[in-house]
């Protein structure tokens, strides 16, 4: 055992003496035990020698002591408990080290932390102010009147169909020039009978008090020359209405469940019949075919016969307005 053993083993109290001694009295070699170990010159130089800073790792060099130990037949727990102590008087420095290097960690994540939160301050504000675009643009689409717009047809929307048909249809335009049978209408602000000049041949009776807005829809009067009230008729009287020359003429009926308006016009473009009818009534019209007949409600006729022919209103019937041309 050399001078320098005994140094180490004074100054670190590890008794690496021992372990010398234990491997000489078994006759073993330093250099056989070290290749039986598998240990490095180095490492197996330092186990000997005491110099515990040589050995690495604390994990390590304990395997090392013991592996020693077991083979020289000392105790290891003794020996590790003594490196245990010996390193135990270090770590004060380490510990300096770890907690210098944490709190470079620190400040530099404290550096690193205002600049995250700019960003994310940042962020969040672009977010708050698209939200508050997105829905001002809501807010201000639900304020817009669509119907006004007239823009209701672009969503499919429609007017319902009973406003439909309570208003009566008023006379086509450029039509009311060649009206040759006036109607009689009652307004809402008088009861006074609006009367005009009719044909001889054909006898109208008195309509009935319609609503509003039939009641809007007036007569165009072909003369005004002092006028003659008509006469009247039985509420079930069928109307007829003929042109001048009936000789080899067709004829059209149209039965009224309700009132409607009618325009009829022959082939030679003539209106026939222009205006309301009543509840009830019958319509007989002749004249040359083909007629071009438009029905203002349609659900207030109960039957169209043309020829002794029942026609069928429904395949010409849109949005309660039938529209047909009547043909041999």
């Amino acid at each position: 055992m050399t001078d320098h053993d005994l140094l180490g083993d004074s100054l670190s109290g590890f008794e690496n003496h021992k372990l010398i001694a234990a491997r000489e009295s078994l006759g073993i070699s330093a250099g056989a035990l070290q290749r039986d170990l598998k240990l490095t010159s180095a490492v197996f130089s330092a186990i000997e020698a005491g110099d515990l800073d040589q050995l690495g790792q604390p994990v390590f060099a304990r395997g090392y002591i013991r592996n020693y130990c077991n083979r020289v037949g000392l105790d290891p727990e003794t020996f590790v408990e003594q490196y245990n102590a010996a390193i135990g008087q270090r770590p004060v420095k380490r510990r300096s080290a770890i907690k210098s290097a944490g709190s470079a960690t620190a400040g530099t994540v404290m550096k690193l932390n205002p600049r995250r939160a700019s960003s994310l301050l940042t962020l969040l504000f672009r977010l708050v102010i698209i939200a508050a675009l997105l829905a001002g643009l809501a807010f201000g689409a639900s304020q817009i009147n669509w119907p006004t717009l007239g823009l209701s047809g672009l969503f499919g929307g429609s007017e319902p169909e009973e406003q439909q048909s309570s208003q009566a249809l008023p006379p086509l335009a450029g039509e009311s020039e060649g009206l040759s049978i006036p109607i009689k209408t009652m307004t809402q602000e008088s009861n006074e009978d609006a009367v005009v000049e009719a044909p001889k041949a054909i006898e109208l009776p008195k309509p009935a008090e319609t609503p509003d807005l039939e009641s809007k829809t007036a007569a165009v009067p072909v003369k005004t020359e002092q006028p003659k009230p008509a006469e009247k008729s039985e509420p079930n009287e069928p109307l007829t209405a003929s042109p001048v020359n009936t000789s080899g003429s067709d004829g059209v009926t149209i039965k009224f469940s309700d009132v409607s308006w009618l325009n009829i016009k022959d082939a030679t473009g003539e209106a026939l019949f222009n205006g309301l009818s009543k509840k009830g009534q019958d319509l007989t019209i002749k004249g040359k075919a083909p007629f071009s007949i438009v029905i203002g409600r349609a659900n207030a006729v109960s039957s169209v016969t043309f020829d002794g022919s029942t026609v069928d209103l429904e395949p010409h019937t849109r949005k309660n307005v039938a529209r047909l041309t009547l043909s041999r």
